[in-house]
């Protein structure tokens, strides 16, 4: 199985907290294909999406078209949830998560060996597909900036894959730092964010985490990486 690893940058485990000790929410439950994911807001965010029907589109649920993942959920700032509740466009320039699926696999049976060969694929692709990469998701971002305000902008993006990778039978986390050149009506921005994701197998699903955040010093990769890992863990937790 071969999962884009484009989409995925556009997304040790803590220690397993029992599942009777997690408070649930009705934001909670994940439809995948047939089955029910339970999975929880990371830490100190909200779900955003489902909130707004105009916003849902600017989250990008349903794109894009053909795309590699299905996105299943918005995660930002309380912040974030307020201006969504008003019907107004969030900030994403602070912490932000999703939760995904691959497409075309909401209802496949994965086995342990099928996962195996998927972060033995995610490995070596993460070596060999960066420069590839990049430009895949600038031509992205430049598709969307144009179809939700009728400009073409120039976008440049660098990837980095950075030296933290870590895997359990059930989980493969690894780092992407995004270094992001954006020039639109004269405006120049420039961006450098990490990216830190988690492709998991959860009730014989499979189940994509990520966690993007500005990265302005080093503490910030560590405490992404901490963080998704730490988000990893309670789902495995509440799907026990």
């Amino acid at each position: 199985m071969k999962i884009s690893l484009t989409a995925v940058a556009v997304l040790t485990l803590a220690q397993v907290i029992p599942s009777a000790a997690i408070a649930q929410s009705p934001d909670d439950a994940l439809l995948v294909g047939k089955k029910t994911i339970l999975v929880p807001s990371p830490a100190g965010q909200f779900r955003l999406d489902g909130k707004s029907k105009k916003e849902d589109q600017l989250f990008g649920l349903k794109m894009p078209e053909g795309g590699e993942l299905h996105w299943l959920s918005v995660y930002g700032s309380r912040e974030a949830l307020a201006a969504v509740l008003a019907d107004r466009a969030p900030a994403l320039d602070k912490d932000c998560a999703r939760a995904a699926v691959p497409a075309g696999t909401e209802d496949l049976d994965v086995t342990a060996e099928m996962f195996l060969r998927t972060k033995e694929g995610m490995r070596e692709g993460l070596k060999a597909n960066l420069s590839t990469m990049g430009a895949d998701v600038s031509a992205d971002l430049m598709a969307h900036f144009k179809k939700k305000l009728g400009k073409n902008p120039e976008i440049q993006t660098n990837l980095v894959s950075l030296p933290f990778s870590h895997e359990q039978p059930q989980s493969f986390i690894f780092t992407l730092l995004s270094k992001t050149n954006v020039e639109l009506g004269g405006a120049k921005i420039d961006a450098l964010t990490v990216n830190a994701s988690c492709l998991l197998l959860v009730k014989r699903r499979l189940l994509c985490l990520g966690i993007v955040r500005p990265c302005k010093v080093t503490a910030d990769i560590e405490m992404a990486q901490s963080d998704v890992a730490a988000w990893a863990a309670r789902v495995l937790a509440m799907n026990q």
